[in-house]
């Protein structure tokens, strides 16, 4: 990116805002369906703890035992 350039780094700030805006979320998939019960945590920035990026919900071994049958 051309940091000189003001127009692009404009795009580049707009950008930026649209994806902070956004809450990210991962969970697990078996047989292509989501797996909607179990805990969530929380995912931080890492440049900035307090700013939550999302939340990921970890395979169960329940979820596991799904996929390999």
């Amino acid at each position: 990116i051309d940091f000189t350039d003001r127009s692009k780094c404009a795009d580049l700030q707009r950008q930026l805002v649209q994806i902070k805006a956004k809450q990210w979320s991962a969970e697990p998939l078996v047989a292509g369906k989501g797996n909607h019960h179990g805990d969530c945590q929380k995912i931080t920035s890492p440049q900035q703890k307090e700013y939550v990026v999302g939340t990921v919900q970890n395979a169960s071994l329940e979820d596991v035992e799904r996929a390999l049958v």
